[in-house]
């Protein structure tokens, strides 16, 4: 029986999502070998697709947006695979191409257009059997809903006949359903301290567990990393006999001028130098994701003999919600930016002071029960604070962080719609609106104020 869009979805709800849950057995939980049984039984080759793999704790999802538009804009069919998603999961499978799949010309947008419903349906209808027959296993355990997910997104880009997959990672690396890949090219973006209960409670075994990503002989490029995390990213490329590029010795972003519509930039390379990029997100920190993108191309044009030079529209097109993004309604200034770690709510304190040095911050904010709350409020400066949560099962309670952060002077609101409501009563029309410190709750903040409720 063909099943409705509807079912589709209830189907796909219906596997075991560790989104959900602050704390689960993570080898216990995550196999590949599972993932590797599904692949085989639905027909898909991994190693088919011509891949590019990015892991990290922060600036994955930037940095396969700016590598996919860039190779869009260079003519090729690209599919983009990302985690989570703000509003429908079809935002995790994407095409993004010129509208004739030839190299960019003036007047032609690059399209990102999500997987339809229609492909959603039909895709889930072939692979339905097989999910039920191997749902839960008595030697490999259950089969979830990201395993679930990504075979979805291999299929669909094998039988679009993209010429590149970008894959981000979920979580990790090593044991991550994307890891069935043998990619042209491993990303690794700033490695940091998140999903510590999973991965490890030290910068080493959170560094061993993304670069699980590293193939034999496959390029590395590596974002600038503390001395602990490229310590084992250097031993782990050596031991498996792949070149490491690594950002401050073999590409840098330098001149970055900010703008408030724009990020401009240079690149000093090894592979090429380029003068006067520019970017929509804003930023010193996306400068930085977009080198790292702009190096990525740069070693597979060596490795494929791809166009030279033609990406700057790409770069300059590539958009992804939440990364602090601006959202002016009714003479107030929301910012909304998903940081949800230490490091990553330290670059986004940064970029606050970069653009609104004098403004004053109303910050909203709300985290999952798995983060390391204390140090993030330690790393962001505000006038006044409102505590919240995001519907969501894995959030913490307002009064919870009160109490773990030792905070004073601060608001609770147990809905984030209340929390809003809260933050337009005691802010003046010049003060900023922060929002961030959960992609669930910057979520649920996007809808309610372009909703207006």
């Amino acid at each position: 029986m063909r099943l409705s869009y509807k079912k589709t979805i209830s189907f796909l709800e219906s596997f075991v999502n560790y989104e959900k849950y602050a704390a689960f057995g993570y080898k216990k939980s995550f196999k590949l070998e599972r993932v590797r049984n599904l692949f085989k039984k639905l027909k898909i080759n991994p190693k088919a697709l011509r891949t590019v793999h990015v892991a990290g704790t922060k600036g994955k999802g930037s940095t396969a947006t700016f590598l996919s538009f860039i190779l869009a804009s260079c003519g090729y069919k690209v599919g983009l695979y990302t985690s989570p998603h703000f509003d429908d999961f079809r935002e995790r499978i994407k095409i993004i191409k010129t509208k004739d799949s030839r190299p960019k010309t003036k007047d032609q947008k690059i399209e990102s257009k999500l997987i339809s419903q229609r492909e959603v349906v039909s895709l889930v209808n072939k692979i339905r059997p097989v999910a039920e027959k191997l749902r839960c296993s008595r030697k490999s355990g259950r089969l979830s809903f990201f395993e679930v997910y990504t075979a979805l997104a291999f299929k669909y880009f094998l039988e679009r006949k993209v010429d590149f997959a970008v894959l981000e990672c979920g979580l990790g690396g090593r044991l991550d359903a994307t890891n069935l890949c043998l990619p042209d090219v491993s990303v690794i973006t700033h490695i940091g301290f998140d999903h510590t209960q999973q991965l490890g409670n030290s910068l080493t075994k959170i560094s061993r567990e993304k670069a699980g990503v590293i193939k034999s002989g496959i390029p590395v490029v590596c974002a600038r990393q503390k001395d602990t995390s490229l310590k084992v990213l250097k031993l782990r490329a050596r031991k498996s006999r792949s070149p490491l590029y690594i950002y401050g010795r073999d590409f840098s972003a330098s001149n970055i001028r900010l703008t408030r519509i724009s990020t401009s930039f240079d690149i000093a390379s090894s592979l090429g130098s380029l003068r006067d990029l520019k970017i929509g997100l804003k930023g010193r920190h996306q400068a930085e994701n977009a080198s790292l993108a702009v190096f990525s191309y740069q070693l597979l044009r060596q490795r494929r003999n791809l166009k030279k030079d033609c990406f700057r529209q790409g770069l300059k097109e590539a958009e992804i919600s939440g990364r602090f993004q601006i959202i002016e309604k009714n003479k107030n200034r929301f910012l909304l930016d998903i940081a949800h770690n230490p490091s990553s709510i330290k670059v986004l304190n940064s970029a606050i002071k970069d653009y609104f040095p004098s403004e004053k911050i109303v910050l909203i904010f709300g985290c999952s029960r798995d983060k390391d709350v204390k140090n993030m409020l330690k790393n962001i400066k505000f006038d006044n604070i409102i505590l919240t949560r995001a519907d969501h099962p894995r959030a913490y309670e307002p009064g919870q962080i009160k109490e773990i952060c030792g905070l004073r002077r601060c608001f609770l609101e147990d809905e984030l719609k209340a929390a809003l409501r809260k933050a337009l009563k005691i802010s003046k029309p010049k003060d900023l609106i922060v929002i961030t410190g959960s992609f669930f709750l910057v979520a649920q903040a996007r809808h309610l104020i372009h909703n207006g409720r």
